[in-house]
């Protein structure tokens, strides 16, 4: 029962966490990459707090917002004891550029989630690429 209980507290966590990973509104930028570092841990959040005034440049200049959705995602693994899960996770963004109309796009991604005091944070993330088919393969 325990393991169904972190099971669904991960897959809960890593929802919301790939939706802060993925919205973000030139308009408040900083609100957002707030969100991205209170979404992760580890290695994730180092990245995110090295490059955070870079990130910001970059969304202000490109005048665009992205919302995300998560229409499926499924917990693969999970080390209760260790505090360790991946979660693989579609994300619909909805891309907003600036007097442009809309864009969705979907992402596919595994992320690693590992447990804090405060919940599950991603702590790795990585995309997940479709298999290529071809002649010869």
């Amino acid at each position: 029962l325990e393991l169904a209980r972190d099971r669904d507290a991960v897959l809960v966590d890593a929802r919301q966490v790939a939706i802060n990973l993925n919205t973000l509104d030139y308009r408040n930028a900083a609100a957002g990459l707030d969100l991205w570092q209170q979404s992760s841990t580890g290695p994730v959040l180092t990245e995110f707090e090295q490059n955070r005034d870079q990130y910001a440049k970059l969304v202000q200049e490109a005048r665009r917002a992205t919302v995300a959705t998560v229409p499926a995602a499924a917990v693969t693994e999970l080390d209760e004891l260790a505090g360790v899960a991946r979660v693989l996770v579609a994300v619909d963004v909805t891309v907003t550029p600036e007097g442009q109309a809309p864009a969705v796009t979907r992402q596919r991604l595994q992320m690693e989630m590992t447990r804090t005091p405060s919940g599950w944070k991603a702590s790795l993330l990585s995309p997940v690429r479709a298999p290529t088919t071809g002649a010869g393969n």
